[in-house]
C-alpha cells in the first residue's frame, strides 16, 4: 500500500514537471504567431478537450483506467514531439503544428481528468483503504502543484539556454511518468459505474 501511494505521488510530480509550461506562449511568439493566432490555438486546445471529456469519461467506465492514463501519456509526448517540427517548414507553417499538438494534448488531458482520481479510488478500495481517499488526494494535489511550480521555476532558465532542452526535458518527464504508471499493477479489474 505504501509503495502504491509513493508511486502515485512520484507519478503526479513527474507528470507535471513539464518545462514547456511556463514558456510555450513565448515559443509561439518566437515562431512569429501574433496574439490572435495564439488565442485561436488556446481555443482549439480547450475546445477539443471539452468535446472529448464525456466520451473519455465513458471509456474510463468501460476500460482499464490505468491503460487510458498510459495512452494519454503517449498522446502528450506526441503533442510535444509534433511541436518540435513547428519551425521545419515541412508541409505547413508553425500554427498548424501547434494546433495539431494541442489536439493531441487535449486527448491526453481528457483521458486523464477524472480517470486518474477514479483509478486512485479503485486502488485504495481494493486495499480496503477507500476512507483514506481524501488524504491521498491531498498528497497527490500537492505533488502535482509541486511539479508545476518546479517546472515554472526552472523552465525559463533552461529556455534561455535552448528550447531544445526544454522539449527534451518535457518529453522525458512524460515518458518517465508513463514508466512509473506502467509499474503500478491494478489491484482489481475496473467495473463500470453504471447501475445495473
Amino acid at each position: 500500500m505504501r509503495n502504491l501511494i509513493s508511486k502515485l505521488i512520484l507519478f503526479q510530480f513527474i507528470n507535471e514537471l513539464i518545462l514547456l509550461y511556463p514558456v510555450y506562449i513565448l515559443l509561439f511568439q518566437k515562431h512569429g504567431l501574433d496574439a490572435f493566432a495564439i488565442s485561436l490555438l488556446l481555443a482549439i486546445w480547450v475546445g477539443t478537450k471539452l468535446i472529448l471529456e464525456v466520451p473519455c469519461g465513458i471509456l474510463a467506465d468501460r476500460f482499464s483506467r490505468r491503460n487510458l492514463i498510459l495512452i494519454g501519456r503517449v498522446f502528450k509526448a506526441l503533442a510535444f514531439t509534433i511541436w518540435l517540427f513547428a519551425g521545419s517548414g515541412f508541409l505547413f507553417g508553425p500554427f498548424w503544428y501547434f494546433a495539431i499538438g494541442f489536439m493531441f494534448w487535449s486527448v491526453a488531458g481528457a483521458l486523464f481528468s477524472g480517470t486518474f482520481m477514479a483509478f486512485v479510488f479503485d486502488e485504495l478500495k481494493a486495499y480496503g483503504r477507500e476512507f483514506e481517499y481524501e488524504k491521498v488526494q491531498g498528497w497527490l494535489i500537492t505533488a502535482s502543484v509541486s511539479g508545476v511550480a518546479t517546472a515554472f521555476f526552472i523552465g525559463g532558465f533552461i529556455a534561455e539556454i535552448s528550447y531544445g532542452y526544454v522539449f527534451a526535458a518535457s518529453i522525458i518527464a512524460v515518458l518517465t511518468a508513463f514508466g512509473i504508471m506502467l509499474t503500478i499493477k491494478p489491484a482489481q479489474k475496473v467495473q463500470s459505474t453504471e447501475e445495473k
